[in-house]
């Protein structure tokens, strides 16, 4: 089954205003209009939750009447194209015939969005055969009277709204956290998600887009859903486009920790630069609709493999050990380890790679000397969030050694980079991976090595850092890391 996520704006009662309506119900359109309570509704812009209120009833009853009567029905029966929501919903459901779907409707907080949402789903109801393979449309109202946090609902979109008066940005970042909350309970049952986004508000569709692109979730739009023999149902795939994650890995325990980025001077260096990212906004330390979606997807991302800057990384501390230590390491040694049987491993896919059955287990940089003897090289960045990669993944190679590979591996290096004005503070952190050793006879170091920030250009300087070599600092002494890179 798959689902088919759809913002829902107002076109239900637009396009039975339309000049066709007019025209084919003739001088009997002035006892079916909607105008009149359309226009009261609207004048006030009522927020969502207003639907239960006794003011907008009369209205609310006159315009549902008319339309599930002379819009649903009577002159336009079986009427596929009532609103956008409903011809893109179709479409997407002609497209696999032999797919079964489950629409979850998303409403703005306004009265009218939540109307046309339950209209919608009442369509469905009553025209099952026009659409066999939609088994469920999913809404709910807002929760009754009182709407004050998101979590309340997963089907109206708490201060989405577009009027001069409401701050968007809120609304956007709500509706960030309900499609996440519908991703991850789709991703554990294994369900497909579909963004249509044909319907609601346009402003919407910029964040829809690169939230799908994100998460890997195709679009769909229906373009021109008025005229049935022209309608074009648009797929937007995957873009070769991203969020310069290696960015978000150096930056991730300020965007993650509304605490730690309050407490940080107004003008010092990481506020400076959270801004020329567009993570944080001009006027405080609040996130963006950027800098909440890189927030929630940083601390996976790196988990799910390395980022482009990571290669980069990694190719420069190649480059530097090449030139500084006389050392001519492997890039990219990997393992295959038997889930099954730990004490079996290969340096070829034994399962076809999959991840049921076998662990891949993989060393950034690996050196031998003439004794034979390896040291282990693994890069990452400072941040809690990548040292705490780090401390998982070295705890899972420590075990591979153990029971399998057994190979003579003397010394393991941990390197870390920042950028050139920041501060390594992670005590604690240190002390845990230094624990990981004891009693292995491996030796543990922890090195760095600076990424420079030209803020005359507002951003990372690529130029200098791909280009020139890095100067790592090595640090043997692991009691001594934290008080020796605070003091440089």
């Amino acid at each position: 089954m798959k689902k088919i996520i759809t913002t829902v704006g107002t076109s239900l009662f637009s396009n039975f205003q339309q000049d066709e309506v007019r025209d084919k119900y003739g001088r009997d359109y002035a006892s079916i209009s909607i105008d009149g309570p359309l226009k009261n509704i609207e004048n006030k812009n009522p927020i969502a939750v207003k639907i239960y209120e006794d003011e907008y009833k009369h209205y609310i009853r006159s315009i549902k009447e008319n339309i599930e009567d002379y819009w649903f029905g009577d002159k336009f029966e079986k009427n596929k194209r009532a609103s956008a929501e409903i011809a893109s919903i179709l479409k997407i459901a002609e497209e696999e015939p032999e797919e079964v779907f489950e629409v979850h409707l998303v409403a703005t907080d306004t009265l009218l969005s939540v109307l046309a949402a339950e209209m919608i789903g009442d369509w469905f109801k009553q025209n099952k055969s026009l659409a066999p393979n939609v088994q469920e449309v999913l809404l709910q109202r807002p929760p009754t009277k009182d709407f004050k946090e998101q979590k309340e609902s997963d089907f109206v979109i708490k201060d989405l709204r577009v009027d001069a008066q409401n701050d968007y940005e809120k609304g956007f970042l709500n509706l960030i956290e309900v499609l996440d909350k519908i991703y991850t309970a789709s991703k554990k049952v294994d369900q497909q998600i579909v963004l249509n986004v044909t319907g609601g508000y346009k402003a919407i569709i910029p964040v829809m887009t690169l939230y799908g692109q994100l998460r890997k979730i195709p679009l769909k739009y229906i373009y021109n859903e008025n005229e049935s023999t022209k309608s074009e149902l648009i797929t937007i795939e995957n873009l070769p486009v991203n969020f310069d994650w290696g960015v978000g890995e150096m930056l991730a325990d300020y965007i993650a920790d509304n605490e730690v980025r309050a407490k940080l001077e107004d003008d010092s260096k990481i506020i400076e630069l959270l801004r020329n990212y567009k993570i944080i906004r001009k006027e405080d330390k609040n996130l963006t609709i950027i800098g909440a979606l890189l927030g929630r997807y940083v601390d996976e991302r790196m988990f799910e493999g390395k980022t482009s800057f990571g290669f980069f990384a990694e190719y420069k501390v190649y480059e530097a050990l090449i030139e500084d230590y006389n050392q001519i390491p492997k890039r990219g040694k990997e393992y295959w380890w038997d889930k099954n049987d730990q004490t079996r491993y290969s340096e070829n896919p034994m399962f076809e790679k999959n991840a049921d059955k076998e662990t891949r287990i993989e060393i950034d940089l690996v050196s031998t000397d003439e004794k034979e003897n390896q040291t282990w090289y693994e890069v990452k960045p400072s941040s809690k969030t990548g040292i705490n990669k780090a401390y998982q993944q070295i705890q899972e190679r420590l075990l591979f050694l153990k029971l399998a590979l057994k190979s003579p591996v003397e010394k393991f290096i941990l390197i870390l980079y920042k950028f050139d004005f920041q501060r390594i503070e992670q005590g604690r952190q240190f002390e845990n991976l230094k624990k990981l050793f004891d009693g292995t006879q491996i030796e543990f170091e922890v090195w760095y090595f600076d990424v420079p920030v030209n803020f005359d250009k507002e951003k990372i300087n690529n130029k200098v850092f791909f280009e020139q070599k890095i100067e790592l600092h090595r640090i043997s002494n692991q009691s001594k890391i934290v008080t020796t890179v605070l003091n440089q």
